[in-house]
């Protein structure tokens, strides 16, 4: 592997032929944007380059701060271009595929599980210790941990709804863990529209919600109140100065609503409350958020739900009501939970219609800031703004519940917080 490698790849992930949906992640290498949008062709001119075998030389439009998370990222990754020349969309499949990981995958078995053996050819710290790792596939919303129960998997991801009994279990309740987590839930409005044009409904449906009591009472205290966008695992946290703006106030949001001409909720259009793909749990913050709102403000709320496909469309186009939705970080800098969410874009490119020209400001002057702290600082002035504004009503973040057998040892995450990337050439079994 060399630099090469590199500007191979990462000239195919901005070339718009392969029409990349993560593409404007990169949008601050020199003329990637315009290459990505078709204005200039040349991909060689795309802002990087091999200085030598050793050597990669990136250029940004702009100081980008945060370009370490995202150079780290999947997409940017090396990419064999001999391979996918002579393979085209085969080069992926077990006969064809090169990577540079500690583990080459050796076996693909469609819909059912992928087994990984260690590389021989890798040459990076150490050899893995583990002789096979094998990631079955399963449909989320139908796991059980019956498979680790019966010692077939040593790792699983926690439903809700199993957690009572996990918890009560002898030995399954030792096993379980619990992560932060680097995902906010929230509830967003039409703002073009009446009547969320209106920030006093906004703040009305924001103070009518008990985050607290979702969180003990629904979710069983797996996941924590949210006041604000960015989780708590963020060193840019600023959410308990932030409660004040959203904390839980009946009183208050019915004093709000009556001011905004909805005397407890007499003539407020029904509106209705998308859900994308609910799991059994989502469905009962759903309903409680519904009541809440109910007995706090006297407004009806219709719940919709929607496949993934159907609701990412109608929430690109504008064309909710409002909803409830997640955002999980892709990489751990405020630009990705604050700037490519909340600011200002057109509709089709943008998840929400609203907008402020002085939290764009903040964040853009934010995106290219060197010195750490004043980058925090104007970080946390801009969601100040986006809480303040009721942009949204934020709900809770959710912890990562999973059940880990006490044999796996050296299950530990990429030191940069890469989400979801775990160090498996770290990992061993232990003796029992």
């Amino acid at each position: 592997m060399t630099a090469h490698d590199f500007v191979y790849g990462y000239r195919r992930m901005i070339d718009p032929k392969n029409a990349n949906p993560y593409a404007f992640f990169y949008y601050d290498i020199k003329y990637a944007k315009a290459i990505s949008q078709g204005t200039i062709k040349d991909i060689t001119r795309l802002g990087l380059r091999a200085q030598d075998d050793l050597t990669l030389i990136i250029e940004t439009e702009r100081s980008a701060p945060y370009f370490p998370h995202i150079a780290s990222f999947a997409l940017a990754y090396p990419a064999p271009e001999w391979a996918i020349e002579k393979y085209g969309l085969k080069w992926t499949e077990v006969d064809h595929i090169v990577s540079n990981a500690s583990f080459k995958m050796s076996e693909w078995v469609n819909g059912s599980h992928m087994t990984f053996v260690p590389d021989p050819m890798y040459n990076g710290p150490h050899k893995p210790y583990l002789e096979k790792v094998i990631h079955p596939f399963r449909d989320a919303a139908t796991a059980t941990v019956l498979a680790y129960e019966n010692d077939e998997v040593d790792i699983e991801v926690v439903d809700i709804n199993d957690l009572d009994r996990i918890q009560r279990h002898p030995i399954l309740g030792k096993e379980l863990v619990k992560s932060p987590g680097r995902t906010s839930w929230y509830l967003f409005f039409k703002m073009l529209e009446p009547p969320f044009d209106d920030i006093r409904v906004r703040e009305a449906f924001a103070r009518a919600i008990d985050r607290e009591a979702i969180c003990r009472y629904v979710l069983r205290e797996t996941a924590v109140p949210a006041y604000s966008m960015m989780p708590p695992d963020f060193k840019e946290y600023n959410g308990e100065a932030m409660k004040p703006y959203q904390a839980f106030d009946p009183a208050k949001a019915k004093k709000l609503l009556r001011e905004a001409g909805y005397p407890n909720g007499r003539g407020f259009p029904r509106p209705e409350m998308w859900i994308r793909a609910p799991t059994p749990s989502l469905k009962m913050v759903g309903v409680a958020i519904q009541s809440m709102l109910k007995e706090n403000l006297g407004v009806d709320v219709t719940i919709r739900t929607a496949d993934r496909t159907a609701y990412m469309s109608k929430l690109y186009n504008w064309e909710m009501d409002f909803g409830f939705l997640r955002f999980v970080a892709d990489y751990v800098d405020p630009r990705n939970m604050l700037d490519m969410t909340w600011h200002s874009q057109p509709k089709g490119a943008a998840r929400h219609d609203w907008s402020n020209p002085a939290f764009d400001r903040l964040v853009e002057q934010a995106g290219s800031e060197l010195n750490s702290d004043r980058r925090t600082q104007l970080y946390r002035q801009a969601e100040e703004i986006l809480v303040g504004d009721y942009a949204a009503a934020f709900v809770f973040h959710p912890l990562t519940l999973g059940l880990r057998k006490p044999r796996l040892k050296g299950y530990t995450r990429y030191p940069d917080g890469t989400v979801g990337s775990i160090i498996y050439s770290n990992v061993y079994i232990a003796r029992e």
